[in-house]
């Protein structure tokens, strides 16, 4: 079993105040740890950084900006079913924070979304 903590767990601080909270979104959140992938124990297909930096500029409008935007890719995930969905402050410099939105799904889902790029 891995040191980390599952998905969705409150970080060690590693984003001071960042505009957009952490979550978990899924009904099945990613926080399982899988013994048969030892190299993908949460079963994540996918990681979408996501920026919260804040320019120089008016502070309020951005945050408000920033969490529009991070709300809206995150309906956008949870309205395609079948994706389990988590997020958690990243590990970027100061002045470059971010939210990692990490994205799993079962075989059969992804053949779908395979089959519909196609």
């Amino acid at each position: 079993m891995s040191s980390n903590p599952p998905l969705g767990t409150p970080s060690s601080g590693t984003v001071p105040n960042p505009p957009v909270p952490e979550r978990s979104t899924s009904a099945h959140p990613i926080t399982a740890v899988d013994a048969t992938y030892p190299s993908n124990p949460f079963q994540v297909d996918l990681v979408i950084p996501f920026s919260t930096a804040l320019g120089k500029g008016d502070r309020l409008a951005e945050k408000r900006e920033i969490r529009e935007g991070y709300e809206q890719l995150l309906r956008a995930l949870e309205s395609e079913g079948g994706l389990r969905v988590a997020s958690r402050p990243g590990r970027a410099g100061k002045g470059k924070e971010e939210v990692w939105i990490f994205i799993g799904a079962g075989e059969e889902k992804v053949s779908q979304l395979v089959e519909r790029e196609k």
